[in-house]
């Protein structure tokens, strides 16, 4: 019986912070542009990358504050540059990746690996599928989930454990990281940072994301390093993953 009461605390896990972008339950749509706040424009399907932002050198420009020496943070970004996309800003579209978080609160952590590739057409939704595999107490539990290549929102789950395969559910809207179908998101820029995870010892651009759904409103602080297409660090709900490896 604990290890079953394991398996579904993993599983509720893997669906709420795992997926990276796969909040939603049905195929996005594209949030009508408003001056205030920024509102979500999902990028174009199609490419392997997550046009993930990166800090501008010291010099530079694109309104983004540059660290000061030693790594320390830097508050006040002067304004400027582009809101990003949910899916730059997650990497939640990008395919060929490896990477491992550490998600980490009060009861303790857990390492979760994941595996990105082209998880095809799901209920007529071009998807990535992001297979994830977490290793506690000599269990193996692997996860994978099916989110759509423009907004991210979870499409399909489906958990594998001891040979056996059980359906999943999706996280109702605003409840994952997915960007949610009728959610009006606003991201905030926050300054750049040192962060020192596992994979990553460095500058990192911090991002205030909040999300306003039916169902209540969300928020998360997300890191972002230059050349690594997922957060290396995000704090939500009291929960905290960090980038433990990575490889694209």
């Amino acid at each position: 019986m604990r290890k079953l009461g394991l398996i579904v605390l993993l599983v509720a896990a893997v669906v709420l912070f795992g997926c990276i972008g796969g909040g939603g339950n049905a195929t996005p749509t594209p949030a009508p542009a408003t001056p205030a706040p920024i509102q979500h424009t999902p990028t174009p399907a199609g490419g392997n990358n997550g046009g993930q932002a990166t800090p501008t050198p010291a010099g530079g420009n694109g309104g983004q504050a540059t660290p000061t020496p030693g790594g320390g943070a830097v508050a006040s970004p002067t304004p400027g540059g582009t809101s990003p996309s949910w899916e730059s800003l997650f990497g939640c579209a990008a395919t060929g990746l490896q990477y491992t978080y550490r998600m980490t609160s009060s009861s303790g952590s857990t390492d979760m690996g994941y595996a990105t590739s082209s998880g095809g057409t799901v209920n007529g939704v071009p998807t990535v599928l992001k297979t994830i595999t977490i290793q506690a107490q000599g269990m193996t539990l692997i996860s994978r989930e099916w989110d759509s290549l423009v907004g991210c929102a979870c499409v399909k789950v489906e958990s594998e454990y001891a040979g056996q395969t059980m359906p999943g559910q999706c996280p109702a809207p605003g409840q994952g990281t997915g960007e949610a179908e009728d959610a009006q998101t606003s991201y905030t820029t926050v300054g750049i940072e040192a962060v020192s995870v596992p994979a990553y010892t460095g500058p990192a651009t911090k991002t205030h994301v909040v999300s306003v759904t039916s169902d209540g409103t969300y928020s998360s602080d997300v890191w972002s390093a230059p050349g690594i297409l997922v957060p290396v660090k995000m704090v939500t709900s009291g929960t905290t993953l960090e980038l433990v490896s990575y490889s694209s």
